[in-house]
């Protein structure tokens, strides 16, 4: 679906609520996004899904009015549940690893 984070990603640092992100996304937007998961890759996705979003808009000249800050406000915070869901299963698979798997890492 639009806006899932890429299977590549590295999870974060710790544990994160998706609730928490998406609603810290909606409020602040990408900054806010960025600054709850410390990563400046997690503000600059939403920033950029939303300048590509913009740009088709204002390049089939539909309206933009209410597609401005409430757009980039959406985005971001689907951006960090998604996140934070995602990340969040990495770190509670990296956990359940066997005991000499997490040795050979």
């Amino acid at each position: 679906m639009f806006l899932r984070p890429p299977d590549r990603m590295r999870p974060l640092k710790k544990e994160r609520s998706p609730v928490k992100a998406a609603i810290i996304g909606f409020i602040f937007g990408p900054i806010g996004v960025g600054l709850y998961f410390k990563s400046v890759i997690d503000f600059l996705i939403p920033e950029l899904f939303y300048i590509a979003t913009l740009t088709v808009l204002v390049a089939t000249h539909k309206t933009v009015h209410g597609a401005g800050i409430i757009g980039v406000l959406t985005i971001a915070g689907r951006w960090g549940y998604y996140r934070a869901r995602q990340s969040n299963e990495r770190l509670a698979a990296a956990h359940n690893l066997p005991t000499d798997a997490r040795a050979a890492h």
